[in-house]
Formats: structure tokens, sequence, C-alpha cells
């Protein structure tokens, strides 16, 4: 295939982009300029089917009280 995986310390080559970083192995996958967005999109498409980002009731608990919080500081004159 034509990507090519990049140590943190290496440089990029010539004609290459960043796709993705790869966290477990310390460094980025890197495809051809023009392939390397398509791969980039299609890995987030797999990590958001893969890990869909619903919350559990505690945490829409703490955004409701945040979000409250925060609009009743600005309606009180807080941080403008």
């Amino acid at each position: 295939m034509y990507g090519r995986f990049i140590s943190s310390l290496e440089t990029i080559p010539r004609g290459y982009g960043i796709a993705y970083r790869a966290y477990n192995r310390d460094g980025s996958w890197c495809y051809p300029i023009p392939l390397n967005w398509i791969m980039r999109w299609s890995y987030s498409l797999l990590i958001r089917l893969r890990f869909p980002l619903t919350m559990t009731w505690y945490e829409q608990e703490l955004h409701d009280v945040y979000a409250r919080g925060f609009s009743d500081g600005q309606r009180h004159g807080g941080i403008r």
C-alpha cells in the first residue's frame, strides 16, 4: 500500500501528509498528499462507528449544570 509509518522523531517524506496519529505506537501514518485526507476521513468515521459519542446520565447532568452556571454568570454580568 501507499501508507508509511513515521515515528515521532522522523521527518515526513516529500509528497506525503499526515493522515492520522497512531497513539499506541508513538508516530503517525502518512499517505501521499491527496490520499491522506481520504484516509483521515475514513479513520475518523471508523472511530465514530466503533466508539459512539453518547454520554452517560452522569455526564449529561454535569453538562447541563455547567451550561446553566455559565448562562447564569453571563446573565448576571460575568465575563464578557
